[in-house]
C-alpha cells in the first residue's frame, strides 16, 4: 500500500505556515488526508521528539488538500517544524505520503 503526493509548505511567517498536498493518490481510496507537526526539540539530538505533535486534519478544496499550522498550537516556538502527511484510505489504514521541514522565523523587528 502506497500514496504519492506533491507536498508544497507556503505563507511560512513567525506565526506559522500553510502545507498544500496536490497530485494525491492512493489505490484504495482518500477518505481525509491527516498532518502530524511537531516542532524540533534541540535538547533532543533526534527529531523523535514529538511531545507536542498535533495531528491536523486536512481540507479539502478541490483536488488539493491543505493544513495551517498556527504555532500558538506548539508553545509560539519558533525555528525547525516537521509536518508529515498521511492518507486515511478507505479501509480505515493511514499511508505515509511524505514530510517537510520548516524554518518557522523570529518576528520582524519594529
Amino acid at each position: 500500500m502506497s500514496a504519492s503526493g506533491k507536498i508544497e509548505v507556503f505563507n511560512i511567517s513567525h506565526t506559522g505556515y500553510a502545507v498544500k498536498v496536490s497530485n494525491l493518490s492512493n489505490g484504495t481510496g482518500i477518505k481525509g488526508v491527516l498532518f502530524p507537526t511537531w516542532k524540533y526539540s534541540p535538547t533532543f539530538e533526534k527529531i523523535a521528539d514529538q511531545d507536542d505533535i498535533i495531528w491536523y486534519d486536512g481540507v479539502r478544496w478541490g483536488d488539493s488538500w491543505y493544513c495551517t499550522v498556527n504555532i500558538a498550537d506548539h508553545g509560539n516556538d519558533r525555528g525547525e517544524y516537521f509536518t508529515h502527511v498521511y492518507v486515511s484510505d478507505n479501509n480505515g489504514q493511514l499511508v505515509g505520503v511524505g514530510g517537510e521541514k520548516i524554518v518557522v522565523p523570529e518576528p520582524p523587528e519594529t
